[in-house]
């Protein structure tokens, strides 16, 4: 799945038990319909860096494209319950050949954390995330970064269940599902500005750590890991260059120049 826009703690000190309703609509201001946030993804040294950008069509749905000038693009589309703390459906489209054309959809149970994924050649899988809210490790965090300014105490940890769609399950499942913890580190400067830090840890990901980053405000401004969320890097890191206001028509029209100058190798 390659390039996939796609899954004791008591006595962890400010670690939130409830993890659902560790965010909340009201805890902050959403961010504002038609906001970009851009950024760089790439290996943790700088290499093999593509572009990635999440658009807020509304303040629970978002658009995100990631890109590689003249080569590749994926676009991923999800609607958020915030209530549920996870992604309630999700899209993915590729560029093939100057076309864009379907990879996969997935939808979320009504009322459990599970995601049923289904593919555009065929065949489907479903996800279970057991009692926690369900994201994909293949998404780049762009599920949680609308929630990131909804965090009810954003000086405390929360707790996710991730899919990890690059690793077969523990017992033969076709992609792994297992806790990711978000142990908060403290308020710390980032590029001279103060920060929320992270640690991003937990069994999904074999006992290595890495590094989540947000504004005061709640924005994500960096993140870090070992484990790579697409088996395309090494590793992983995530980096905010600019934000922008577009309508929906320019955000379209910023669409089909990229796809135009993929398709063109301009």
């Amino acid at each position: 799945m390659a390039r996939l826009g796609l899954l004791s703690l008591g006595l962890l000190p400010g670690l939130v038990l409830a993890q659902a309703s560790a965010f909340s609509r009201a805890a902050g201001a959403p961010v504002a319909p038609g906001t970009v946030w851009h950024y760089e993804k790439s290996n943790r040294d700088g290499s093999d860096a593509w572009h990635f950008a999440i658009y807020f069509a509304s303040p629970s749905r978002v658009e995100v494209l990631k890109w590689l000038p003249g080569e590749d693009l994926v676009e991923v589309h999800a609607d958020l319950d915030p209530a549920r703390a996870m992604p309630v459906h999700m899209q993915q489209w590729n560029l093939v050949k100057g076309e864009r054309r379907p990879t996969l959809s997935a939808d979320a149970a009504p009322k459990a954390s599970r995601l049923k994924v289904h593919f555009a050649k065929g065949g489907s899988l479903e996800l279970d995330g057991g009692a926690l809210p369900l994201h994909v490790w293949g998404f780049d965090l762009a599920s949680l970064a609308p929630l990131l300014p909804m965090l009810k105490q954003p000086t405390q940890g929360f707790r996710l269940s991730m899919v990890d769609p690059n690793r077969p399950g523990r017992h033969g499942e076709p992609a792994l599902v297992d806790e990711a913890r978000f142990e908060y580190l403290g308020q710390r400067a980032w590029q001279g500005r103060p920060t929320h830090q992270y640690r991003i840890a937990g069994p999904v990901f074999d006992g290595k750590a890495g590094l989540l980053v947000s504004s005061l405000q709640g924005q994500l401004l960096h993140a870090e890991h070992p484990m790579p969320t697409s088996t395309d890097w090494t590793d992983w890191r995530l980096s905010f260059t600019r934000a922008e206001q577009l309508n929906g028509n320019q955000w379209e029209q910023f669409k089909l120049e990229l796809q135009r100058q993929l398709a063109t190798g301009d």
